[in-house]
């Protein structure tokens, strides 16, 4: 769905709720931009759901993630040595049907079909937390949908929708504390999906 400068006060797109599925939040180098997109859409699940938040840094703020929405005591915390650790560990919990955010910096093909079909079968969602450019030569479209999320003044979050299955690509502005998410005011020139 494209957002146009007269739309109202909308949610996030639907698809981002539907367990089975995997999407990718990038941001710029040097910001966590996308871990505020994470916790949005870990925090729309429902409360009996475990969540397991894997990264190569233990650098997680249980009250953080509680203040915007997640309750800590829902989540399993797992520090790994490397991305080939970070997306194994992804793989198992998806397949078990825990909802999973991993970072990771380097990721294949085969390793985002690995986790696409991992959390088809275990009807779980999976989030993938990268630094990465918006667009790279290495995109997979395994993923339901990837985003390109960096910050706005006043504590927003812009994130881009650069692909997703059967919608257009789009921008959305997310306020800090779960307010109204909104179309912007200009929506800048888009990068081409897929």
């Amino acid at each position: 769905m494209f957002l146009s400068t007269r739309s109202a006060p909308t949610a996030l797109p639907a698809f981002l709720r539907h367990t089975g599925t995997v999407h990718e939040l990038r941001a710029p180098p040097d910001t966590a931009t996308h871990l505020g997109l994470a916790v949005r859409m870990l925090a729309g699940l429902p409360a009996h759901v475990p969540v397991l938040w894997v990264s190569i840094t233990a650098d997680w703020y249980p009250p953080g993630l509680a203040w915007a929405g997640l309750d800590p005591a829902r989540c399993l915390f797992a520090c790994v040595r490397d991305d080939d650790e970070a997306l194994g560990a992804a793989e198992v919990a998806l397949r078990g049907g825990m909802a999973t955010a991993a970072a990771c910096g380097g990721l294949g093909r085969l390793a985002a079909k690995r986790l696409a079909l991992a959390a088809k079968r275990g009807d779980a969602l999976g989030i993938l937390l990268r630094h990465a450019p918006a667009q790279t030569t290495q995109d997979s479209t395994a993923f339901a949908s990837r985003w390109f999320v960096t910050p706005a003044p006043g504590g927003i979050l812009m994130a881009e929708l650069l692909y997703a299955k059967g919608a257009m690509p789009s921008v959305y502005m997310i306020p800090p504390e779960g307010g109204d998410v909104r179309a912007p005011l200009a929506v800048p020139s888009l990068r081409q999906a897929g």
